[in-house]
């Protein structure tokens, strides 16, 4: 179910924005009279309208002459166009810079991912004998032999 409230709310904003048909405006008038507090509300929401109204039709202020006239004066001297070109300049500048630097690098990579860029190959595979690691291993091997062989074989 709807809030009461909200539902009031509503209406009394259709009862004063005149949004209610003659059947309708003749029931709420009804309820008004039975109901002080929907009265209550409807004269606050009439008097919020009120004070909208008049808003409506003041005029906004008038900056200060000598201000307006300063920059009205600047704007017709065009000061700050030579800075926002020198700034757009600059900001062309090094965005061109980016843009070259990634293009290189993703050259570079390309080549080098299609094997172009590839260093030198002398064709042999070095690895090391690896000699100290299997002695390394055998020992450890028969330690663990030692240890599981009984004291008399």
């Amino acid at each position: 179910m709807s809030d009461p409230k909200q539902v009031d709310s509503v209406t009394i904003a259709r009862y004063v924005d005149a949004e209610m048909s003659s059947a309708e405006q003749v029931a709420f008038e009804a309820r008004l009279r039975a109901e002080p507090a929907l009265a209550e509300a409807l004269a606050e929401a009439s008097a919020l309208r009120a004070v909208f109204a008049v808003a409506r039709t003041e005029e906004p202020p008038v900056p200060c002459g000598v201000m307006r006239a300063r920059v009205l004066a600047r704007l017709q001297r065009g000061a700050g166009t030579e800075v926002a070109s020198s700034m757009d300049g600059r900001v062309e500048r090094v965005a061109r810079w980016c843009v070259l630097a990634a293009a290189a690098v993703f050259v570079a990579a390309l080549l080098f991912v299609t094997g172009v860029l590839r260093l030198p190959d002398s064709g042999q595979l070095q690895a090391d004998s690896g000699a100290e690691l299997i002695r390394a291993l055998d020992a450890q091997i028969q330690a663990a032999e030692n240890v599981r062989r009984p004291l008399g074989r």
